[in-house]
């Protein structure tokens, strides 16, 4: 069991929770919880749809939404940050300007929304998953207010055509650390970013519960099977595997 005392209360930063097919999301938050952290969930787009596993309601923690209604209050919020953080304010808005994208200023606005809320919950630490939106917020949030920040790295934010490898090594060189879900993502991400990749990221493998998926030992069958599960996607990959 984790001491409460000694562990800072962790923000977790989403796109969207919760969210149907991002069950590895809510299997982490609640081991963390089942170790005793303290978590608290920022997301920055509530949910489309209402259905959700049952595990969602196994969650502790309580769910704050970033959502950009109405301009004033938004700017009222980044006004106080303004006066309280000033430098590492303005080189914060430096940075998301220099983008030339209404979507990095989008993020920056998110992302003090989000500092904004840090002494209210608690928060010391922020971890973000996906190294693409959520993660560009967490960054914002750490170069406003210098809340330490880590992600984790997937597959659909970093194999990219366009991806912008200057960009991502900046998020992986301010992150306290990274996570990425396999040695072949930490390779990749080494040819685009260099040895700040050896240094950061870390390797740990999505897992499951095996209290839920425990092994039906059955009697032997001449014929094996393979089972593949996965959302019924292109990019899943389920062509190659039936050729």
């Amino acid at each position: 069991m984790v001491d409460k005392k000694a562990s800072p209360k962790i923000g977790y930063v989403l796109k969207m929770y919760p969210r149907f097919s991002e069950t590895f999301i809510v299997n982490e938050i609640l081991e963390l919880e089942r170790r005793g952290m303290d978590i608290h969930i920022f997301s920055l787009k509530r949910p489309k749809i209402g259905r959700f596993h049952t595990r969602v309601t196994q969650v502790r923690a309580e769910a704050t939404y970033l959502t950009l209604r109405g301009l004033a209050p938004v700017l009222r919020v980044h006004r106080r940050l303004l006066l309280k953080f000033r430098g590492r304010y303005l080189r914060a808005l430096l940075s998301a300007l220099s983008r030339r994208k209404r979507s990095a200023l989008t993020r920056f606005l998110q992302a003090g929304l989000l500092v904004d809320q840090l002494h209210q919950t608690g928060v010391a630490h922020l971890h973000a998953h996906f190294a693409s939106t959520a993660t560009r917020v967490a960054m914002f949030a750490h170069l406003i207010s210098g809340i330490p920040y880590s992600f984790t790295a997937h597959a659909k934010d970093i194999f990219l055509n366009n991806l912008d490898s200057r960009l991502l090594k900046q998020k992986i060189s301010l992150a306290d650390f990274v996570v990425t879900v396999s040695h072949f993502n930490k390779s990749y991400l080494t040819g685009l970013c260099g040895e700040v990749v050896k240094q950061k990221v870390r390797v740990v493998y999505n897992g499951i519960d095996l209290t839920v998926f425990r092994p039906n030992h059955r009697a032997g069958r001449e014929q094996s099977y393979i089972l593949s599960v996965g959302r019924l996607v292109e990019k899943k990959g389920f062509t190659y595997l039936v050729e």
